[in-house]
Parts: C-alpha cells; structure tokens; sequence
C-alpha cells in the first residue's frame, strides 16, 4: 500500500481500534486503512501473554453481553470457539474468605454478630431517605445507599486502595458504573438471584485466553487488506488548517510519516493532546495534564502444586492487604489441561513511579506470600513471579474530571476528521462488550459522515450509561 495513498489511520490495536477497521473493511472492502501500535501484538489490555506454559490475560478478563449488536457480532464472529464458564468468587474479609456478591449468613461469620446488626439498621434507615442521585462524591454516594458502617468497613478501604486518593474526592460516577443504583437490598437480591445488573454468574471465554478475539480481529483485518504496523509508538499528530493531516511514528526501522484523510484514536485521551502539532493552548493542554489514569502491576506468581482454588477471582478489601485482587487463569478454561502446578494473577493499583511501581517481582511475590500463607489459601510459597505494568490501567474518575474532559473534547471536535473512541481514547470506563460496540458505532460514524465526525462528539455522552458488569 502507497503510504500517501492511506484513507485511514487507527492509532492503537486494542478492541475498540480493531472493532472499527474490521467494521470498515467488512463494509468497505479495499479502503486504505492501517493501524498503529505501540505493542508487538493486538489486543491492548485484551491480550493473552504466554508465560511458563500459560496463556496468561492482563487480569480477569470474560465475555458477557446485553447489547443486542454485541451478542449478534459475537455469534456470527467467534461463537464456535467459545466456552461456558461458571463464575466462583470470593471476598477476604477480617480473616475468612466468603462467598461474593455477599451473602447473609457467611458475612455474619465473618463479621460478627455486632457489625451485622449495625451494617442491617444502617441499611434500614436509607431505605426511607431521598434517592442520593445528585452525589458528589463516592463516598456520598454510598453512604447514602449503602449506609456508612458498610461504606467505611468494605466500600471506603478497597475504592482508595484502588484509585489511590480519598474517597470523598473520588468522582460519584465511579460508584454509579459499578454498582447497582438503588440500595443494600437491591444489591442483595441482585446477589442471590444473579439478576445481571452488576453480577455476571457465567460468562463465554475463548479456550486459548481473551487474546483470541483480538488475534481473530487482527487477522481478518489482514485478510482484507488492512495494515497493522506494531512496535510503532505514535510520536506526532500533525494538524493542519483541515484537521489532521498526518501521524508519526517510530518504529524499528526509525521515524515513519503517514500522510492521511482521517485519524481514529483509541490511545489515551490525555497523549493525544500532547502529541500534537503545532501544541494546542494552554488550556487545553491544562485539561490534559488534569485527566489522570491509575496505573497497575500485575503481578503472576507461579505455585510448584496444584493449589485447589475454586475461584475465578477473589477480592481483598482491607486496606491492609496491599492487592486488590486475584485471579486464577487456570480456572477460566475448565476443560483445560492440569499440570500439577497453579498459576495466580495478583493486582497491585499504584501511582506511577511508586515503590509498588518499581518493585521486583520477587519482592512483591514476597508481600502476597504473607497473606496468602496467613489466610490458608497457599501453603507455600511462590517458586516464580513475573510483574507486567500497565500505566494507563484505569481511567481515574477525580472530581472535577468532566470539566477537564469536555474540555478535550470540544477541541478535537473542532479537528473535524478526528474521531477518538474506546476506553482511553473517551476517558471512560467499559467492558470488553462495550468497546467493540464503540469501536463499531466509530466505523458507522465514518461510513456515514465522510470524513467529517463532528456530530460524533455530539452523542459521547451516550457511553456515559454503560454499567460496569462484575
């Protein structure tokens, strides 16, 4: 393909990037289109490594879906290599591990007969207070559905564990997209009939690991002419009097300029800014510097035996257990084979630079060994660890950030034949489901605008509904 001859570039081949060019070369076979990406292959945060005879995700990652375009692409595109998996979870709680979504009986073991009582009259008494839907903040959020006992004994620890700032200061918009929008009984009855609002009791998973629909994608956006240039790190958007007007890129073989007609960018929203040329103003590139990501370490730890862990994933909120979560690869695959050896997925939520960020692996096996021993999950230790570290691992939803995001976006509206989409590119949390449905509403908005998205910007705010599934 004639470099100067490119329709089309997609800067990042994670989901929502490779939804879009599948969708566009589906609809339009031949139009010069090619990716970018920093990585060495597809998927983003939806790709399998391999590791000591593992097919290792970048966390829990499963397939489950409500949108009704989602389940009908799924079926046509990757059905067949799909498996049922039944979800098995469990949260550590003052010493014990009990069932997750909570359940009664199991809590009052774990808690005690004195928590309990408090945690049932505190979620009596909001029953008959207002809807708390004008919330500022996490913390007034929950408490005001929850009551505070369970807010400061479960919710506070594990939301400031996970974002690393106080939960008063924490975004409201945090608690609405993962939990469910009434009270403590809607949550319980959710739990114990699995209705789906914000709990997902099986889920379908590619036998080989997640990276598979990414690999899937990847490989028929090949097949139909589409060019994913990897190890490529985007070093310029250049703009011009019509919008943008090409992207560079270093890659192996050195500085690569792509002349272009239209750019899609699923990168993070905060660096697209900043890779702009000529700078924009100041304003903007204050509203950049403003919209923060929380990084993570995933740390894999592999275990000599076969350690019998029947969950998919388990949940340490208390603040003094320094993960947030684990979960056990070998458990997505149920008809996979065993080894005699058990291999867990640890999340360490960090700040950038911190001394979770730069730790060894082994000093962090070290730390998960403790607890892990402590609470009779493992009975020994961990006879290898490798760390991956995600910067951009969850987009930090600080009070405030609206402002600095609507910001961004009303100025790359002005770009005219720039579209940004997918979970960094809008600054907005989804799941997998979701990003390919936004990956193929950008590819309708290009078939249908023609090069000019500025209406796209117009209906972001419809991704503001999706609802984060657990």
């Amino acid at each position: 393909m004639n470099e100067r001859a490119i329709n089309l570039v997609i800067l990042g081949a994670g989901i929502a990037g490779l939804a879009t060019a599948w969708k566009l070369l589906r609809e339009q076979p031949g139009r010069a289109v090619i990716l970018i990406e920093r990585d060495a292959q597809p998927g983003g945060l939806a790709k399998t490594i391999a590791w000591k005879g593992y097919n290792l995700d970048l966390g829990p990652h499963r397939f489950h879906t409500e949108i009704p375009e989602v389940k009908q692409f799924i079926k046509t595109f990757c059905q067949e290599r799909m498996i049922t998996v039944q979800r098995a979870s469990r949260m550590f709680l003052n010493g014990r591990y009990i069932p997750y979504p909570i359940q009664v009986l199991p809590a009052l073991r774990a808690l005690g007969l004195t928590s309990t009582l408090s945690f049932t009259a505190s979620a009596l008494s909001v029953l008959f207070r207002r809807n708390q839907a004008q919330a500022r903040s996490y913390e007034e959020y929950v408490i005001g559905y929850y009551g505070k006992p369970l807010y400061r004994r479960i919710f506070q620890p594990f939301a400031e564990k996970v974002w690393g700032i106080p939960a008063s200061r924490i975004n409201a918009e945090t608690a609405r997209v993962r939990l469910r929008g009434e009270n403590i009984w809607h949550a319980l009855r959710d739990s114990l009939l699995s209705s789906g609002e914000t709990y997902v009791a099986e889920f379908l998973y590619p036998p080989n690991g997640i990276g598979e629909i990414s690999r899937k994608f990847a490989g028929e956006i090949e097949a139909m002419g589409g060019l994913i240039h990897y190890n490529h790190e985007v070093t310029a958007v250049g703009l011009g009097n019509s919008g943008v007007e090409y992207v560079e890129a270093q890659g192996p073989e050195g500085l690569r300029h792509f002349p272009c007609e239209a750019v899609v960018s699923t990168i993070p929203l905060p660096a697209l800014a900043e890779l702009m040329h000529p700078a924009p103003s100041p304003e903007i590139r204050h509203a950049a510097e403003s919209l923060r990501f929380r990084a993570l370490v995933l740390l894999y730890l592999l275990y000599p035996e076969d350690l019998s862990i029947p969950d998919t994933w388990l949940y340490y909120p208390e603040k003094h257990v320094p993960f947030s979560r684990i979960s056990v690869p070998g458990n997505f695959n149920p008809h996979g084979e065993r080894d005699g050896r058990t291999c867990l997925c640890v999340e360490f939520p960090c700040a950038l630079d911190s001394e979770t960020w730069k730790a060894a692996p082994l000093d962090l096996a070290r730390r998960v060994d403790e607890v892990l021993l402590a609470s009779r999950l493992v009975a020994t230790r961990a006879s290898d660890a490798l760390a991956v570290r995600i910067r951009e691992g969850y987009p930090l939803y600080e009070i405030g950030y609206e402002q600095h995001r609507r910001d961004l976006l009303s100025f790359l509206r002005s770009l005219k034949n720039l579209l940004t989409a997918g979970r960094q590119g809008l600054f907005r949390h989804n799941n997998l489901d979701q990003s390919i449905q936004m990956g193929i509403l950008a590819a309708e908005e290009i078939l249908r605008a023609r090069g000019d998205f500025y209406s796209w910007y117009d209906h972001v705010d419809r991704f503001n509904q999706y609802r984060i599934v657990d």
